[in-house]
């Protein structure tokens, strides 16, 4: 029989690792990856990064007219993992968010990579049992992560993807970005793609339907404002 100490010890464990996050949750796969509902919904609003997204929302309590992403350093937004809750009246505002992106590069460590798999699916779950429209971020690896990486995102809906750190000269890079591209498309068969970076050379070959969305940084390199 287990005492008063080890459930308040065990209770204590639920909290530091945000496991109510996950009450109400279905999980999909190898990684019990949780399930996310399609969005497909108007996909006409302008990005806003969270971080501006936090800034305009203290000034004016609605983001109205904007969706929020989070293609932004993974610093910026771990304040989400650490308050969840604390976002939602925020996020709400907006006429949808695309799903946090906590980075996985090809040369992080795979307890590393799965871990920012699973929290960004239910961060991305988590929010959308609160009422709030969200995008499924769609991302990927190298080929071998296509057995878990698709495993609980959604078919027939908007999705949105990101090239900004593909670097163009890297061919590896680029090669395995388009390669998982057009196999997220194929999986997923997606209603609509927000593109959010540098086109990428090849892939309106791979899907049509699309909406492109330069990063700020970028823009400012090519136009120098």
């Amino acid at each position: 029989m287990e005492s008063l100490k080890d459930n308040k010890k065990r209770a204590k464990a639920r909290d530091t690792f945000n496991l109510a996050m996950l009450d109400g949750m279905r999980g999909i796969g190898r990684y019990d990856l949780p399930e996310l509902e399609p969005f497909n919904g108007p996909a006409d609003s302008e990005p806003l990064p969270f971080n501006e997204a936090q800034l305009l929302y203290s000034k004016q309590k609605s983001l109205k007219g904007y969706f929020v992403h989070f293609y932004i350093n993974d610093d910026r937004f771990r304040c989400l993992y650490n308050n969840p809750e604390r976002y939602v009246d925020m996020l709400r505002s907006a006429d949808f968010i695309v799903a946090p992106d906590y980075s996985v590069y090809r040369n992080f460590p795979f307890p590393v990579i799965i871990k920012n798999v699973f929290d960004n699916r239910r961060l991305a779950r988590f929010y959308q049992l609160r009422g709030v429209n969200v995008v499924a971020n769609v991302t990927w690896i190298t080929p071998e992560s296509y057995s878990y990486i698709f495993d609980g995102q959604p078919r027939g809906s908007v999705i949105a993807v990101n090239s900004n750190c593909i670097p163009v000269r890297d061919t590896m890079a680029v090669n395995l970005w388009k390669h998982g591209y057009a196999e997220a498309v194929r999986r997923l068969e997606p209603s609509l793609v927000l593109r959010y970076g540098r086109k990428i050379e090849g892939e309106e070959t791979l899907f049509s339907a699309v909406r492109h969305f330069e990063s700020p940084y970028f823009k400012f390199l090519r136009h120098g404002r």
